[in-house]
């Protein structure tokens, strides 16, 4: 797509995820070195080396948003920990071959640099240690999203409760969680929520 503007590259990303013709031959058109963000809201099609082709060609992302992400898995994460140091805004939505591990070496490696994450549609993995891991591991955390996330419940909502800068924050868990703790996460974070 040549030197398009990213917006622009955006809207024609979004116009691929509606048709659901995003698959790995024209996934080149949407990745230059120049580019700080790669928005892909249907990546259904693509597999691990097509995730690593877009870690190696676009490595200063800052801002990664991948839908449909049915075959990402633990080797392209860890390519991506590898190539992309810069990561700020990190989107994933049905990631579910990721383990809970690597979420956690994720965490580990990038987080002090994440400001948001939002992951959606996780049934496999991502449990309460692994929130535990991302709230220690990223204090810059501004705006945070767990839909969907099955395996996460109230040890989570409590480590959440102590994110100090937090100021965005989305949550639709599956686990039954007590009164208490979401009326101590209100006291402790309320007061600096914007949504």
């Amino acid at each position: 797509l040549g030197d398009m503007p990213a917006p622009i590259v955006e809207r024609l990303s979004e116009i691929f995820s509606k048709k659901r013709v995003l698959k790995p031959k024209s996934l080149p058109l949407f990745l230059r070195p120049d580019l700080d963000q790669v928005i892909l809201h249907d990546a259904a099609y693509l597999e691990v080396d097509d995730y690593k082709q877009i870690f190696a060609v676009v490595p200063n992302i800052r801002k990664l948003v991948l839908g449909n992400t049915c075959q990402m898995k633990d080797e392209a994460m860890a390519y991506m920990l590898e190539k992309c140091h810069n990561l700020q805004h990190l989107q994933m939505y049905a990631a579910n071959l990721v383990t809970n591990d690597m979420w956690q070496q994720s965490f580990e490696v990038a987080g002090d640099k994440l400001e948001t994450i939002k992951l959606k549609w996780l049934d496999a993995a991502f449990e309460d240690e692994t929130v535990q891991t991302m709230v220690s591991h990223c204090p810059n955390l501004k705006r945070l999203k767990l839909e969907l996330c099955r395996r996460i419940g109230e040890p989570a909502i409590n480590a959440i409760a102590t994110i100090p800068q937090l100021e965005h924050l989305s949550l639709q868990i599956g686990l039954e969680v007590s009164a208490g703790s979401l009326v101590n996460l209100i006291k402790q974070r309320g007061s600096n929520l914007r949504t």
